[in-house]
């Protein structure tokens, strides 16, 4: 998960602990919206969908993770935020 450059610094703690979670099954599906990095090094932000599969011993087995670009919506919604604010 990691050997990729794509979870931002800010999020790698709570991504660590997500992961945790679902290696141990705490959590196996989860919802986050996280800054993350593209492959040009530009940061966004996702939702990430993830859900993580187990097999009859309950290990891990593999896992299924969607993003969805929220950058355009966040940035709205502090426009609106700064704009209430004035």
């Amino acid at each position: 998960l990691f050997d990729f450059r794509f979870v931002h610094e800010d999020a790698r703690a709570e991504t660590e602990r997500l992961v945790a979670d679902a290696v141990a099954g705490r959590q196996p599906r989860t919802v986050a919206v996280t800054p993350s990095y593209t492959k040009s090094g530009a940061t966004v932000w996702c939702e990430w969908h993830s859900t993580t599969f187990y097999g009859a011993d309950g290990r891990p087995v593999g896992s299924l993770g969607l993003a969805l670009d929220v950058t355009p919506y966040r940035a709205t919604a502090e426009a609106l935020e700064r704009s209430r604010a004035r």
